[in-house]
């Protein structure tokens, strides 16, 4: 016997005592799970009878208890069912067996949690126990279930039986075949494996080296054709890998190529404007300049990591990160790129770039990748402006589209596009006005909308110019973001700031209000030392005060965020900054609960006042107006998970089982709370048609809280969407 005929069958006998063990560990860990799981089963039914039995408690329905149990009771399953009050009496207790023998057994068993494969009457059971506990944490009772436990041993007994079986039998019958081919393998094997590691104490040799050195021997069994083939199978996947590599590396240098000059070319020539005029740098073109070079780098970075050639992990990370999306405020991504654009083309005198952002455009929040997003809207721009020749304009909007759409257009008054052109570009390759142009822009762009959720659509007519329109789905604002600045007409706004333009533009707000709203006083501060003593001065009003504060403040070394944190003003401070989006500043207004706005955005920021009689513009200012949800359900069960969500989240929650108690509250309801309903109400009644009289009342924030899914309800399109039955806190 051969010393590989031994190793091998050595390897055999190791083989099957190793699936022995792994057997042995797995019918341990199926009855374990399957233990396990039967018990967590019970246990969260017995704690969904602890809810319903508080109800009834609560109630003093015992009625109701008694019927619950009965409903409830499985004389095939369990030996009885028990619901006991709060001092050890019981309230309900059910079973087909002896009641006296079974409560005299179960007197010397702890009183909570569970207990398995116990022996009571001569039955092995399983006890499961269940507090009955309301919201403030009183002890009303508990539910008491036992279950019978010599069925499910006896399952598992089977089916580990039959499974142990099984697996034996293959085992056997596996090893043996594999003993009895090796025989006829090994042979022809050794001589191909002595074959190679000829070849390789030799290696790296010649592709014609390899050929030469396998010749194939006389075939003698089916085994050696097999290895004749293999061999000359290896020879030519040697050639195939070789050229594949060559052309990967071709194909790759090309697109890089092209990537390169496609998207360095918009902030390349920016900034080549810029240094071009270096003694009239004013802090606009400062901050032009800082933008355009940050974006540079960001590609130059974004390229360098996608080809290094240290290593493979390190790309696939790179391209991870580019591709990740985040929630963006769309309007801070497009007024630097329109600043950049018509510095860009500043040598044509003759064609004009505009933006229209309103109060409109205030808040609009995307999902999309921030990088990819001004690419494409650089392209979409490049192309307009390149169109027009010597003169024209090109315009780029952003809007609402109503309920759940974002609308982004940039319009030309160019020469448009014929119909058979129009057809066909967004398709890689396809260009059209563009001498050498790759058709790679608007390629890109239709992909990467398209993978935010969104649509871009081309219209054009010939000698009247061309319209590029991007919808994307609204984002969620997120918490840091302030969507209505609301204010109380008995309380004072603090506005600090080194900018005095600022304060005129805050003061024009507030007077603007004028007469509608009775007008609360503002003050002003330019210097921190002015705010402190203020606050120190008289700290009754400085704690009922709204605060408006810059984040650098010129010439000091305190920043609105340390005074925030300094004079403890969190909740009451809003930060108004145009460094919003750096990650330290979001993380520590988080940290202290301050939101933000923009400080582009202040003079379209949405201004709500509570005058002194409870009144604001929007309606009456009842006890529910400070509500972050509402709830229509006609499920207790739902109800009482959302309650229970909302006090651990410290969220204020006002919840509903028809539509017609909501309608009798809805007055005292601020039109910005959340409203979430489901679509199955009792007595047939539909929710998402119900929630169209919701809507007429004025409320926005409308969702559908539901199972079914969205595609169902897509006609409901004042709906902000269709979420599942969890509450949002979760």
């Amino acid at each position: 016997m051969s010393t590989n005929r031994r190793l091998l069958s050595i390897l055999i006998v190791m083989s099957l005592v190793l699936f022995a063990g792994v057997m042995g560990y797995q019918v341990y860990r199926v009855e374990r799970d399957y233990k396990r799981t039967f018990l967590v089963e019970k246990t969260a039914f017995g704690e969904q009878v602890a809810r319903i039995a508080l109800s009834g408690m609560q109630t003093s329905d015992y009625f109701g208890i008694v019927r619950l149990g009965n409903e409830l009771y499985k004389p095939e399953a369990m030996l009885y069912l028990s619901i006991l009050d709060e001092t050890g009496q019981t309230v309900h207790f059910r079973s087909e067996g002896n009641m006296e023998k079974i409560r005299s057994a179960r007197s010397g068993v702890a009183r909570d949690g569970v207990r398995d494969d116990l022996d009571m009457l001569g039955k092995r059971v399983a006890i499961v126990r269940s507090l009955i506990v309301d919201d403030a944490g009183k002890s009303w009772g508990n539910v008491e279930i036992a279950y019978f436990w010599a069925p499910v041993q006896r399952l598992l007994r089977r089916q580990t039986l039959a499974f142990t079986i099984f697996f034996l039998v293959f085992v056997s019958i596996w090893g043996a075949v594999l003993s009895f081919s090796a025989r006829s393998i090994l042979d022809p094997l050794d001589r191909f494996v002595r074959d190679l590691a000829k070849i390789q104490t030799e290696w790296p040799i010649s592709l014609e080296e390899f050929n030469a050195r396998l010749v194939p021997e006389k075939a003698t069994s089916d085994v050696n054709v097999l290895l004749n083939v293999l061999r000359t199978s290896l020879a030519k996947l040697l050639e195939y890998q070789e050229n594949q590599r060559k052309e990967a590396e071709f194909a790759a240098l090309g697109k890089l190529s092209a990537q390169v000059a496609h998207d360095v070319r918009s902030p390349l020539a920016a900034l080549e404007s810029l240094l071009s005029q270096l003694l009239l740098f004013p802090e606009e073109e400062r901050l032009i300049a800082r933008s355009a070079i940050n974006r540079i780098r960001d590609i130059a970075n974004n390229l360098l990591k996608k080809n290094r050639a240290d290593g493979k992990d390190s790309t696939v990370e790179s391209v991870a990160q580019d591709a990740e999306t985040s929630v963006e405020l769309l309007s801070s991504l497009i007024e630097p790129l329109i600043s950049e654009k018509r510095l860009s083309f500043r040598s044509k005198l003759g064609v004009e770039i505009d933006a229209r952002m309103d109060a409109s455009a205030y808040g609009l929040f995307a999902r999309v990748q921030p990088r990819e997003f001004k690419r494409l809207l650089s392209n979409l721009l490049n192309n307009s402006v390149e169109a027009l020749g010597a003169s024209g304009s090109v315009t780029l909007a952003l809007a609402s589209a109503g309920g759940e759409s974002i609308v982004i257009t940039v319009r030309d008054d160019g020469p448009g596009i014929p119909p058979a052109i129009l057809a066909k570009l967004g398709k890689c390759g396809e260009t059209h006005g563009k001498v050498g142009g790759s058709g790679l822009g608007l390629y890109h762009a239709r992909t990467s909308v398209e993978s935010w959720g969104g649509s871009l659509e081309l219209l054009s007519e010939v000698g009247r110019g061309t319209t590029a329109v991007v919808h994307l789905p609204k984002a969620r604002p997120p918490e840091w973001f302030v969507s209505v600045l609301e204010l109380d007409a008995k309380h004072p706004i603090v506005v600090l700031d080194d900018d005095a333009s600022i304060h005129q533009v805050w003061q024009g707000r507030f007077d603007s209000l004028r007469p509608r709203v009775q007008i609360f006083e503002v003050l002003h501060f330019s210097a921190p030392t002015e705010l402190r003593d203020w606050v120190k001065a008289d700290a009754t009003r400085a704690r009922d005060a709204v605060y408006l504060m810059d984040y650098e403040l010129l010439g000091y070394k305190d920043t609105g965020l340390a005074l925030i944190a300094e004079l403890g003003l969190g909740e009451q401070a809003i930060l108004v900054t145009s460094r919003f989006e750096e990650k330290a500043i979001l993380e520590e207004c988080l940290r202290l609960k301050t939101r933000m706005i923009p400080k582009g955005l202040a003079g379209f920021v949405p201004i709500r006042v509570r005058a002194a009689t409870g009144t604001d513009a929007n309606g009456p200012a009842g006890r529910s107006a400070q509500l972050d949800a509402v709830l229509i359900d006609d499920d207790p069960l739902t109800r009482m998970t959302w309650k229970m969500a909302a006090s651990r989240s410290s969220k204020k929650l006002q919840a509903f089982s028809t539509v017609a108690e909501f309608l009798q509250e809805a007055p005292a309801i601020d039109r910005e709370t959340p409203i979430y309903i489901d679509a199955d109400l009792a007595d047939g009644v539909n929710g998402a048609q119900e929630s169209l009289r919701i809507h007429e009342l004025g409320f926005q924030e409308i969702y559908l809280a539901t199972g079914h899914e969205a595609a169902r309800f897509a006609a409901y399109t004042h709906l902000r969407g269709v979420v599942g039955k969890e509450p949002p806190w979760s």
